[in-house]
């Protein structure tokens, strides 16, 4: 991992900028070609009534019964009698236990969208098609669950990697400064040392002569002693700055990198999203239509229609 170098702040105030100032379009899925699907388009037919949102957190499973309290790509997390269950992992689920847990209101809002649906943009419809025609391509109803959910959270992280990366990009700046102005006053501190240690070299020299008083003497080594104990002193504030600086440097580094990381994972599944400056989140997305189709199929299925 390469670690970013201090005294970068132009580079700083421009990563700060296009962060800050909205310069950053987001390209998910703006190049990316839809995969290849034999799968028609999910279109709901006009005399079909649209399905009702769950309301209900109450799950029965082949396995266990309660409420489901969260959704994610570690697995299910349900709650029975006041006392969470352990995680159960999606691959585990039957077929019958998954189209259980679409009915469930946290599952589905897990499943169907992510992040506030009034803060969409034109990008939003191209990711969705993606996701969609990824969903379709799955192999299993347990395998398009589980690859749904490991890409939201990829996309939570990376959105949550750039919240974060203003304030990171200020610390590093900040760390970077302090340490420039501690460096240079210790460098000056270093010199006065470096010029005491010559005056009380020439004082012991012309002491040896006879032609400096002890007094002179005395004096030269006391320039030297506090010379040196505050150089000394500036030495470890500057260790300590840049230790900070370093500190600083690194962890937005480790943020950058993560979004790079992000980025090419999402990028295998054909969802293309910056991986490095400028950058932008992922903006609102909403997925019903092929979950309820998942559920218009087991409802018609179950009553025979």
């Amino acid at each position: 991992m390469n670690t970013i170098l201090p005294n970068k702040s132009v580079l700083r105030i421009a990563l700060y900028l296009s962060l800050v100032l909205g310069g950053l379009t987001i390209i998910a899925g703006a190049s990316a070609q839809p995969a290849m699907t034999n799968n028609p388009p999910l279109q709901q037919s006009s005399n079909a009534p649209a399905l009702p949102v769950p309301a209900s957190n109450l799950l029965v499973l082949s396995m266990a019964t309660g409420k489901v309290r969260a959704l994610d790509s570690k697995g299910l997390l349900m709650e029975s009698n006041m006392v969470y269950l352990p995680r159960i992992k999606i691959s585990t689920l039957s077929d019958p236990d998954l189209l259980s847990l679409l009915e469930t209101k946290k599952a589905y809002a897990a499943l169907t969208s992510f992040g506030p649906a009034n803060q969409r943009t034109a990008q939003s419809p191209v990711i969705e098609n993606q996701l969609r025609q990824i969903w379709l391509n799955g192999n299993s109803l347990s395998d398009k669950i589980q690859t749904r959910l490991e890409l939201l959270d990829d996309m939570r992280a990376y959105n949550d990697n750039l919240a974060n990366l203003p304030g990171l990009v200020q610390g590093a700046s900040a760390a970077d400064i302090r340490a420039d102005v501690v460096n240079d006053r210790t460098a000056i501190k270093n010199q006065v040392a470096a010029s005491a240690a010559d005056g009380l070299e020439n004082a012991q020299e012309a002491r040896a002569y006879g032609d400096a008083s002890r007094h002179q003497l005395h004096d030269a080594w006391w320039e030297y002693e506090t010379a040196n104990e505050r150089a000394a002193k500036a030495d470890n504030r500057a260790a300590a700055a840049n230790y900070q600086s370093s500190v600083a440097n690194q962890s937005l580094q480790n943020y950058l990198d993560a979004c790079a990381a992000i980025s090419t994972n999402l990028a295998a599944y054909g969802i293309n999203v910056p991986a490095s400056p400028p950058f932008c989140p992922i903006p609102p997305l909403s997925m019903k239509a092929e979950v309820d189709a998942e559920r218009s199929a087991n409802i018609s299925s179950t009553t025979g229609q």
